[in-house]
């Protein structure tokens, strides 16, 4: 009885192959890389006090900059008139 279960399994597993015909073809061309990085230094910190790095995302379409910190997140930073520099949160 087993061996017949398992022959009617595997049959019912057994169809034609079906052949997939391409219709069309895409062409991909490679974007050019938009953000120059830049890193700072890395330390430990979290709950397993995992390494984390300090970099700086320059988009080069825009201009800005961003300051990210791996496993923490990425704000961007713009110039005061001051010449201070701010990091924008977002709540």
């Amino acid at each position: 009885m087993r061996i017949l279960i398992v022959a009617l399994l595997f049959l019912c597993g057994c169809e034609e192959e079906k052949i997939i015909e391409k219709k069309n073809a895409i062409s991909v061309e490679k974007a050019p890389e938009r953000f120059e990085v830049t890193s700072y230094g890395s330390f430990q910190a979290g709950y397993d006090n995992n390494k984390r790095e300090i970099l700086i995302l320059k988009d080069k379409n825009s201009g800005k900059e961003y300051l990210a910190i791996t496993g923490c997140g990425v704000s961007e930073l713009h110039q005061e008139s001051n010449g201070k520099t701010v990091v924008v949160r977002e709540d």
